[in-house]
């Protein structure tokens, strides 16, 4: 298991890539947010989310090299000249985190 602050710059770089275009993140060759993460992330491995019909999200599922059971979700921002990216921020609303056995609820 990661220690949240000893990766956290390149858990922000991966999110980075998820800007980036479908073809330049299923190559892994986005330029430096990419080569920066190349050690981090199986390459090979990257799977694309979307863009989706009604918000437009986009991003990626790829597997770490940390471990076989290790992946990474990185889902792009709200792009203020999407309003799709806007409509999703606009629709959000606050939701009960589901708590079960082991979870920060616990603690």
């Amino acid at each position: 298991r990661s220690s949240i602050p000893g990766h956290a710059a390149g858990y922000l770089r991966l999110n980075a890539v998820a800007v980036c275009e479908d073809r330049r993140i299923a190559g892994w060759n986005c330029g430096p947010q990419c080569s920066m993460t190349a050690a981090l992330v199986e390459n090979g491995s990257q799977v694309l989310i979307g863009p989706t019909p009604v918000y437009n999200l986009h991003g990626f599922v790829a597997r770490l090299h940390e471990g076989r059971n290790s992946c990474v979700v990185a889902i792009a921002g709200t792009s203020f000249y999407n309003w799709r990216n806007i409509r999703a921020d606009l629709e959000f609303w606050r939701t009960k985190w589901p708590t079960w056995s082991g979870t920060c609820a616990d603690w």
